[in-house]
């Protein structure tokens, strides 16, 4: 029985190696894919929009409104930048969650 346990540790070791090696690969190829810079950008984006309430980092893009009648009825969205309805739970632009 001692063959079976020396046996059993050596492929409980080379398991170990083998996760953590498939571990670093995986990780290294999601921290270089653009899906994950893209997200980062956003993080900083809208981690900035908190420290100081400012968009202007981000161009407007066409869905703002043009009549300054309905500005009292809408809000900027933090995730996208554009104009939302103060009454709308989702952005309808980026799909951002605005409400609970």
């Amino acid at each position: 029985m001692g063959g079976f346990g020396v046996g059993f540790v050596i492929w409980l070791i080379l398991m170990a190696v083998f996760f953590f090696i498939l571990h670093a690969v995986i990780r290294s190829a999601v921290d270089q894919s653009d899906l994950t810079r893209e997200v980062r950008e956003l993080k900083e984006r809208l981690y900035n929009v908190n420290l100081n309430g400012d968009l202007s980092a981000r161009p407007a893009t066409g869905g703002e409104s043009a009549d300054p009648e309905s500005e009292d009825l809408t809000e900027t969205c933090p995730g996208c930048g554009n104009r939302v309805r103060v009454s709308d739970a989702y952005c309808s632009d980026c799909g951002f969650k605005l409400r609970d």
